[in-house]
């Protein structure tokens, strides 16, 4: 049950966190810890309260979120009873070991939240599967998808705060930089069309055994923020780490893989982001879509259909677009409703990927993002019927004003839409 004093302070009016916020207050050595400890305790206090209140009759009262409940109000005590460090009104002088050391235990408070966090998402996969959520015939619950929906977008919103803050703290110390690499070289004949030969070099400069892959700092990365994020960029990291995934798969002893294609008409074009979210969001894309390729193949003894990414881009655009489409046949209609739908798709979320708003997941995207368990893509369990992984996707995709729409046609293929918004001061839900 959520305290009369976590209930107060669910209620307390907390700052906007944006974009911007997340780049100047939350970086700002200065200003973080006043920031921090106005916006967080609310924020935790009204997941408490949200999770008791506000769960549909089918979830409310498990213990699962009994213990969520219980976590969530005594993490927003334990931040709103330690004392933030003061503002560096004197930033020229050496701060005091008064502020060191205020700075220092509420910065462990911080982590203390940020990894118990880590296990938010096994209690509510815990409170599906004792609702029995997890064993029913696939279906859809608005009620359900509602509240899901809504409860990872404001916890999305708390783990970029911790994340951010650790990330820029460790960046102080020098205990982080951004492995990156850029694409641009790959297009040979310069016509913004990468060619499925081309893109398996780009796998080839992201293979775990390569030597080709150097640390390098990026001057516009900012903790998890990417002042000058390309999409173009992202995409074939993408790409190129789902060719790899296919490959690995014990279900493809033959290792064939679909034909990507790349049209890359954002090449050059950059965007204020954040570099994991829209990774994350296009490789489940192209997951569910290297799947269909391949299962369609399999059932039809053709060879697997082609995979295209387009990226469209301009300065005038208000949003950059990522189109993924294959050829695999589509999706029946009366299946699209449980393609973003979390009460369907349930019993995919173990294999959801980890969270995004962890600062080791700055560093890199490739293969620091795989990993040596990479998932098994082709495995008969990863139901692209039941929208593996994608109802997160969605969530990431209109965190900050974007959104992720699907189309089918049937007998031909899927269509599947990534809008990301350039609009900067898009507010996060708190």
């Amino acid at each position: 049950m959520a305290s009369a004093a976590v209930r107060a302070l669910a209620k307390v009016r907390t700052p906007r966190v944006t974009l911007e916020q997340l780049t100047g207050e939350v970086a700002d050595r200065r200003r973080a810890g006043a920031y921090l400890h106005n916006v967080l305790p609310p924020l935790l206090a009204r997941m408490a309260v949200s999770l008791e209140d506000g769960a549909p009759a089918s979830l409310a009262g498990l213990p699962a979120f009994d213990e969520l409940i219980e976590w969530y109000g005594d993490s927003a005590a334990r931040i709103a009873a330690v004392s933030p460090p003061p503002e560096w009104a004197t930033w020229r002088t050496k701060p005091s070991e008064t502020f060191l050391d205020r700075e220092r235990k509420f910065g462990d408070a911080l982590d203390e939240v940020r990894l118990a966090g880590k296990q938010v998402r096994a209690k509510v996969f815990d409170a599906l599967d004792s609702s029995g959520w997890l064993h029913k015939t696939p279906q859809t619950s608005d009620e359900v998808d509602l509240f899901l929906r809504d409860f990872y977008a404001r916890r999305l919103t708390l783990r970029l705060l911790l994340g951010q803050h650790q990330a820029c703290r460790e960046a102080l110390t020098g205990e982080s930089a951004y492995l990156w690499a850029t694409f641009d070289g790959l297009d040979a004949n310069y016509d913004g069309v990468l060619e499925p030969e081309e893109l398996l070099k780009a796998k080839s400069l992201y293979d775990a055994q390569a030597d080709a892959l150097q640390t390098h700092p990026k001057p516009s990365v900012c903790g998890l923020v990417d002042r000058e994020m390309s999409p173009f960029d992202v995409s074939v990291q993408a790409i190129a780490d789902v060719q790899e995934e296919v490959l690995r798969s014990p279900h493809n002893p033959e290792h064939l893989l679909p034909r990507f294609r790349l049209f890359g008409l954002g090449e050059g074009a950059t965007i204020p982001f954040l570099p994991r979210h829209l990774y994350k969001i296009i490789r489940d894309v192209l997951r569910n879509a290297a799947r269909a390729a391949f299962l369609r193949a399999q059932a039809t003894g053709e060879p697997m259909g082609e995979v295209t990414v387009v990226i469209s881009d301009a300065d005038d655009n208000s949003d950059v677009v990522v189109k993924v489409s294959d050829t695999a046949g589509g999706i029946p209609r009366s299946k699209l409703k449980k393609i973003f739908s979390f009460s369907a798709a349930s019993r995919s979320y173990g294999e959801v990927a980890n969270d995004l708003a962890d600062q080791s997941l700055c560093h890199a995207l490739g293969p620091a993002a795989l990993g040596g368990a990479a998932p098994d893509v082709l495995s008969p369990a990863a139901d692209s019927a039941e929208g593996h992984a994608l109802p997160l996707a969605k969530v990431y995709a209109t965190l900050f004003g974007g959104d992720l729409k699907l189309l089918s046609m049937e007998g031909h293929g899927t269509d599947c839409y990534v809008y990301i918004s350039r609009i900067e001061d898009n507010v996060l839900p708190t």
